[in-house]
């Protein structure tokens, strides 16, 4: 797949702990974020877990692809200064936090649930019906016609 692979730019980030990269490559069809973090990876030597695939670009109707990315020094750095990009990520950790929290102690989420659904059902009987409402609402109208 990969014919060509040559690295345009590097630049070193001492603050964030990375390096800046653009690198070209030859190919067929266009490399997948998943393709594009092995090559990055190949390219400089680093573990493609601690590379960030910002953009993979391309101009139509050419076989290059420029790779935009960046490669954490290590993997607390890549934790703490690599943002996620995608709503989608963050969703679904929230959604493996809470399914984790839910096999380990699922007695204390239905106890949670039968209580917020009790709160629920006080609620409903504190509030008056609409019948109750309507009749109120009739009586009050009558008296204000009264004083004009």
């Amino acid at each position: 797949m990969n014919s060509n692979i040559s690295v345009r730019e590097n630049r070193e980030n001492m603050l964030f702990n990375r390096k800046e990269l653009k690198i070209d490559v030859e190919s067929d069809t266009t490399p997948s974020r998943e393709d594009a973090k092995k090559i990055v990876g190949d390219a400089i030597s680093v573990s493609p877990e601690l590379v960030r695939i910002i953009k993979v670009d391309s101009k139509f109707g050419e076989n290059v692809f420029t790779i935009i990315a960046e490669a954490y020094d290590s993997e607390e750095s890549f934790k703490k200064y690599s943002p996620s990009l995608k709503k989608k990520d963050i969703e679904a950790e929230k959604k493996a936090a809470e399914d984790k929290l839910k096999k380990e102690s699922p007695d204390e989420n239905k106890d949670a649930k039968e209580s917020s659904e009790e709160a629920g059902e006080q609620k409903e009987e504190e509030k008056p019906s609409e019948e109750e409402e309507s009749k109120e609402e009739s009586e009050e109208e009558p008296k204000e016609e009264a004083k004009d």
